[in-house]
């Protein structure tokens, strides 16, 4: 009697592996559905800022006995640092009260300040994206080293990008102008960091 080969019984059992892996296959539990991904946290409406920035140009005119004068880096190197909060009323508008203080470096008469500009700025900043804008009034008891009232409006332009999930940095140019005491225009870019929470 003849033996049938190796070969002809596996012909006859892999049906049977490959019915009974189909219907294991059939009979598993579906795979439990992944759980959804947390949505992103709202950014608060609270917003905090500093910025440092560096005069470039400011026009002023004459006044008493001070002339008309334009003034640069090289003549009187000036700085202006602002601290301020904001609050975001709508998802592009922001109204804001910013803080700024002016030092002048160099170019002074013998004994004077180097605190030269102390301001409160109420202002709208309206946002898209990165880009923002803003104005408001400018209120000044001593600018350009003058210690009397001087008003005036502040206006701003920049863009900025997020540095995770609640700091931005932002390149922006100032542009203050004074309409009081002593009328006057500077041209100041800027460095601004926010925190929003």
């Amino acid at each position: 009697m003849r033996l049938p080969s190796p070969a002809y019984g596996l012909a006859l059992v892999a049906p049977l592996f490959v019915a009974h892996a189909a219907r294991a296959a059939d009979s598993a539990p579906p795979p439990a559905p992944s759980a959804p991904a947390p949505a992103p946290a709202d950014p608060g409406n609270l917003f905090l800022h500093a910025s440092f920035g560096v005069n470039v140009y400011t026009h002023a005119a004459a006044y008493n006995a001070l002339p008309q004068q334009t003034l640069t880096p090289g003549d009187h190197p000036t700085t202006f640092e602002q601290v301020g909060v904001g609050y975001w009323v709508d998802p592009h508008i922001r109204l804001q009260l910013t803080g700024m203080l002016g030092e002048t470096f160099s170019g002074l008469k013998p004994g004077a300040s180097a605190l030269t500009h102390i301001s409160v700025i109420p202002w709208i900043v309206f946002t898209d994206g990165g880009l923002f804008g803003g104005a408001g009034p400018l209120l000044a008891p001593r600018a350009l080293g003058i210690d009397a009232f001087n008003g005036g409006l502040f206006t701003c332009v920049g863009y900025g990008m997020k540095l995770g999930d609640a700091f931005s940095l932002a390149l922006a140019v100032q542009m203050p102008m004074m309409f009081g005491a002593r009328a006057s225009v500077a041209i100041t870019p800027a460095l601004v960091l926010g925190y929003r929470l």
